[in-house]
């Protein structure tokens, strides 16, 4: 009596044929170019560089300092360095230096938390007025 081993295939023409039910919003596909020209506009009018200072300010400065910090934090403590260099080994084909860890697990999150702290401190929309 033999032992048959079943081995399961995935592939993407599988995923083809199963059903998916898709909600249709009326005007969904109109909306962000609409929403593009209407933000364009309003960086076009007599306070337009005002706007692009707030959009300047706040949207690009403030949000990418945390997104990067909870980033290298994410990479370097919850995954992991040592998984984080198995997987660039494996990329590569060599070991990062010792110089990459050091910069990855304390130097770059550090200058990030300052980089942080010290914007929070100097009240940009107080530049603003």
């Amino acid at each position: 009596m033999s032992q048959e081993k079943k081995a399961i295939i995935h592939h993407p023409s599988i995923k083809s044929h199963t059903p998916v039910t898709r909600v249709q919003i009326p005007g969904r596909a109109m909306f962000y170019p609409d929403g593009c020209c209407i933000c364009i506009f309003f960086c076009l009018i007599q306070g337009g560089i005002y706007m692009i200072q707030i959009i300047d300010n706040f949207a690009a400065t403030y949000s990418l300092l945390i997104i990067g910090l909870f980033e290298c934090v994410a990479l370097s403590y919850v995954y992991g360095i040592d998984n984080f260099f198995k997987d660039i080994e494996m990329m590569i084909g060599r070991k990062p230096t010792i110089w990459w860890r050091i910069m990855w697990r304390y130097v770059t999150p550090t200058l990030l938390f300052v980089s942080d702290r010290f914007f929070c401190s100097s009240k940009p929309w107080q530049r603003l007025k």
